[in-house]
Formats: C-alpha cells, structure tokens, sequence
C-alpha cells in the first residue's frame, strides 16, 4: 500500500510539473508573440518616416544647385537590436568611407537615434509622435552643419 502511495504521489508531482512547463511554454509564446506585435507595429511607422525622409531627400536635391546632392543609404548593422538605419550623406560611397554623414536608427522601442558626424550632434525622437517637419529637420540640420564655404 506504501507504494502505491509513494507512485502516486510521484505521479502528482509529475502531473503538476508538466501543468507548470505547458504554462510557461504559453506564457513564452505569448510574450513572444507580443514582442512579434510591437516589432511590426514599429517596423510599419519606420517604413512611413523612411518614405518622408526619402521625400525631403528628393524634394532638397530638386533644389539644390552647384551639383551638390544628398544620398540616403539604407543600412542596418545590428538586426537584433534595431529596425532600421539609413544613412544621409553628400556623398556616393560606402558609408564607412564618408566622414560627413547623418545616420537615422530606430530602436525596437521606436526610439529615433539621430547622429550627425563629425559635429557629434546627437537627438532622439520617438517614432509614434515624430512629425513630418521634424524628420524634415534631420535633413536640414545635417545641411546646416555641413556647409562648405
């Protein structure tokens, strides 16, 4: 009789467990399935500031003269921790080649990080309430830091 007791009681346990590993399994997976949510949400409102910045990109260069232009450099180094990165620069290269540039990085959080080399200007925005004249100062502020004389 002991050891009926003792196997069932084992088998308590082992129900419980299994009860305890299939909820957390569940509960990962819906975590993992919010995460999934939130990335495509902002993966989403990037590609419209991207489309906005692209605009103000083309917009600038139709009227800039002297054969200046800007390139806007898709890029993104760390996949894992970023959206997305494009680059603004004067020039047509490599980006690691260009000193004088503006990188745009979105966080998976929507945080914009905005860096204008060789100044070391740096701000940050938020991808759900960054307006359209706010992406287009990104641009102007990256001219504005690089005039040449």
């Amino acid at each position: 009789m002991a050891e009926n007791d003792r196997l069932r009681s084992i088998l308590e346990k082992q129900d419980a467990a299994d009860r305890a590993q299939v909820a957390e399994l569940a509960r990962q997976a819906m975590a993992d399935h919010r995460a999934k949510e939130r990335k495509d949400r902002v993966v989403n409102e990037w590609r419209r500031l991207y489309r906005a910045l692209a605009q103000t990109v083309a917009t600038t260069n139709a009227a800039m003269t002297g054969g200046r232009k800007l390139y806007l450099q898709p890029y993104n180094p760390d996949a894992d921790r970023t959206v997305g990165d494009v680059i603004i620069m004067f020039e047509d290269k490599y980006s690691e080649d260009v000193q004088r540039k503006c990188v745009v990085g979105v966080q998976l959080d929507g945080t914009v990080s905005v860096s204008i080399k060789p100044q070391s200007k740096e701000y940050h925005l938020d991808i759900w309430t960054a307006s359209i004249d706010q992406l287009e100062g990104i641009v102007y502020d990256f001219m504005e830091l690089n005039i040449e004389t």
